[in-house]
């Protein structure tokens, strides 16, 4: 796990600029950092040391010289790959799994990346052609964003590395006007024009001051048979074991995040289990906040269950106030899904027991676990719409457009709703098929999965310099999992039935078959505690006023009001994250001057 950076020739100063790059990255690998330099590029890593702690240090090399490799992430699979490629006559100098990449890619080219089980973020070199080719894995899981400027390629894990380049910080009005919508920036996009996310199973070629980008992996549906379901259950047991146990390969020490929930408990036993050492389990405790579930006893019950050491961290203190312009400078993009906040705090407490952390993220939009694909009156409407609409997944995109139904364009001028069909009908092509809600699910694992929880996932437990693994969303259990058709998935209505049947083997009935609580995070609560202390000052004297971006008009309505109520809250919300990114990285504040 690091972060990586780089550039071809042409900039100013090159020393200079890699190594701001690498000062700015510092919080992703704390351990140490390596760099490569020539006169056609400069290329660089921060690390975070989990495999081969003393020989693990980037770039590695083929064995002739020509191919340099770096990579952010995890290759889970590399000791098998290094077995194969022993096999071939290639040598090794190290244990690192880094190392297999450029032996990998001498070997097979850009279908390398076919071969690699894992999340990573890769830049590779070629000294022969001096071509560059950027590698994001398979579902997401890690960034990278890079930008051209003339026939110059800039990249990197983060977005603040690029901006040291010098480039023009200019807002894409487009993307935040999407931001408002959906809480986030869908891919490639960012809030800055001409700086993008290199989307999910692309390889990114730059030769000669040209780039083309192409798919190596994608998501798909097709016709199958009704399976057995008892075999569907022994395949996912199958997978979801195997990937749990080449996630827990590391030479330091591995915990997992324990909500309570189905998805992170089965993770949390089957860890338990599988793991040499006493396994650190980590969870968040609301039992103070009104409306949220206190989910603490069915976390103590898996932990002793599996004699895995509890650690709790109470919601209680947090100070909002300080924490948002540190994460949101973390964040990078303007992005209001609140559980980055919570996120953030629990990565933080794990980081000080552990460096690796296993997530059990995905497993919701894989097998069926959000309460549209459940509730019984969003079907009967939905089907109106699958059977008689023109456009089959008009519900479906009026459902994700604009959840709260706030009305942007009368509070920014410059506002452009966008139809979600936009956003989404390329990834919708993609999905053919008669089993349509299966084709939403798998719209949310490639969209709003990757987009929105891999996202903040990445940056608040990188922030605290901890490592996210998700073994959910290893390759082989996507695959299997996206053409299960719909119903079983569903089966009498129960959301995530095949996962819970699963559970059933692991984890206590009444944990499993209870109400879902979620990562929700009480933004109304956060708002009417500290409205009148910091957040209407602030938005009365701020850049989106100072800059006409917003109407005084709508300030007022949100600051004459002693109290607001939920929908107003998230509202509000969203223009605070906004007012609080515009001064960090376009206007260029500190995160200290930001409530000063």
């Amino acid at each position: 796990m690091c972060g990586i950076f780089g550039f071809t020739d042409g900039f100013i100063d090159p020393k200079a600029l890699i190594k701001k790059m690498a000062s700015l990255l510092v919080h992703r690998g704390p351990d140490g950092e390596g760099f490569f330099l020539d006169d056609s590029v400069s290329m660089g890593m921060r690390r975070l040391s989990i495999i081969d702690i003393a020989h693990g240090n980037q770039p590695f090399f083929s064995q002739d010289g020509t191919i340099v490799a770096f990579c952010n992430g995890e290759i889970y699979n590399y000791k098998e790959l290094r077995e194969e490629l022993i096999a071939k006559g290639f040598e090794f100098k190290t244990n690192s799994d880094v190392e297999v990449i450029p032996h990998l890619f001498s070997l097979y080219g850009t279908d390398f990346a076919k071969k690699l089980n894992g999340m990573y973020a890769i830049a590779i070199y070629d000294r022969k052609d001096k071509s560059i080719y950027l590698v994001r894995d398979r579902l997401g899981i890690k960034p990278l964003y890079y930008s051209v400027i003339g026939n110059r390629l800039i990249y990197a894990s983060e977005i603040k590395p690029i901006l040291a380049s010098g480039i023009q910080r200019e807002p894409d009005m487009d993307a935040i006007s999407t931001y408002l919508e959906l809480m986030y920036i869908p891919a490639p996009s960012t809030p800055f024009k001409n700086i993008y996310k290199l989307e999910s199973g692309k390889i990114l070629h730059w030769s000669n001051g040209r780039i083309s980008t192409y798919r190596y992996w994608d998501l798909s549906l097709r016709e199958v048979a009704a399976p057995d379901e008892d075999a569907i259950i022994s395949q996912l047991d199958e997978i979801l074991n195997d990937s749990v146990r080449l996630e827990l390969r590391s030479d330091v020490e591995v915990g997992s995040l324990l909500s309570g929930g189905v998805d992170s408990s089965i993770i949390t036993a089957i860890a338990a289990i599988k793991s040499p050492n006493k396994l650190s389990a980590f969870h968040m405790q609301w039992n103070s906040v009104k409306g949220k579930i206190d989910e603490s006893k069915y976390a103590e019950a898996v932990s002793g269950k599996y004699s895995a050491n509890l650690f709790i961290q109470d919601v209680d203190k947090i100070d909002i106030p300080a924490l948002l312009p540190k994460l949101i400078f973390h964040l990078e993009e303007p992005f209001a899904d609140a559980a980055f906040i919570p996120t953030y705090l629990l990565s933080n407490i794990a980081s000080k027991k552990v460096k690796v952390i296993l997530s059990g993220a995905g497993g919701d939009e894989l097998l069926g676990g959000y309460a549209q694909y459940g509730n019984i009156s969003y079907f009967k409407s939905l089907l109106k719409s699958l059977l008689f609409d023109k456009n089959p997944y008009s519900s479906y995109f009026d459902l994700i457009s604009n959840p709260s139904g706030f009305n942007w364009k009368g509070t920014f001028n410059w506002f452009k709703a966008k139809s979600m069909k936009s956003v989404f009908e390329e990834k919708f092509a993609a999905f053919s098929g008669t089993d349509r809600i299966n084709a939403m699910m798998l719209n949310d694992l490639s969209v709003y999965l990757q987009d929105d929880i891999l996202f903040l996932t990445d940056k608040m437990s990188m922030a605290a310099s901890l490592e996210t693994r998700v073994p959910y969303l290893d390759h082989r259990l996507v695959e299997l999992c996206q053409n299960i058709p719909s119903a079983i998935k569903l089966k009498n209505r129960i959301s995530k039935y095949l996962l819970k049947k699963l559970g059933e083997k692991y984890l206590p009935k009444d944990l499993i078959y209870r109400q879902k609580e979620g990562f929700g995070s009480p933004v109304w609560l956060w708002v009417n505690q500290y409205k009148d202390l910091y957040f209407d000052y602030m938005l009365e004297n701020g850049y989106l006023v100072k800059n006409n971006l917003i109407s005084k008009d709508m300030i007022n309505h949100f600051t004459y009001k002693t109290r607001l109520g939920i929908k107003d809250s998230w509202q509000y919300w969203h223009i605070i994250v906004l007012e609080i990114w515009f001064r960090l990285f376009i206007e260029g504040q500190s995160n200290d001057e930001i409530f000063n």
